[in-house]
């Protein structure tokens, strides 16, 4: 992938990740705004069930995926880099710890994710 010969790739901030599992771009901007992107098929799959597992239990997810996410950093073992953990598997294993707890339901894979949206139908411009 060359950034620099695709009109709608800014090429600054963009970066492979070559020791990566799958392929990721890595994206940084300005603080606060980086992200990485996985080209994995399935990618969009997962992180919409993520998603719907956080949201369907937001009340519990949310403060105990903070402090986990935290703890992990303190103690240094939310490094991917460095062949530690990534905050997405920390969230994947909470996410299990709480199903095997019986705190939050189990969502059946062929549950509905919507992660193909529908295409926005705009109304037609009235010119006068």
């Amino acid at each position: 992938l060359s950034a620099s010969h695709h009109p709608y790739i800014p090429a600054n901030g963009l970066k492979r990740i070559f020791t990566a599992r799958v392929p990721i771009i890595k994206k940084t901007g300005p603080p606060g705004l980086d992200f990485d992107i996985s080209l994995f098929p399935c990618g969009p799959r997962n992180s919409a069930l993520l998603r719907k597992y956080v949201l369907d239990n937001f009340a519990l997810m949310q403060p105990l995926a903070m402090v986990v996410v935290a703890w992990s950093k303190k103690v240094g073992i939310n490094d991917s880099r460095n062949g530690f953990l990534t905050t997405y598997s920390l969230i994947l294993m909470l996410i299990f710890f709480l199903i095997c707890g019986d705190h939050i339901s189990h969502i059946s894979i062929d549950t509905d994710l919507n992660i193909h949206p529908q295409p926005r139908h705009r109304s037609p411009i009235k010119m006068h």
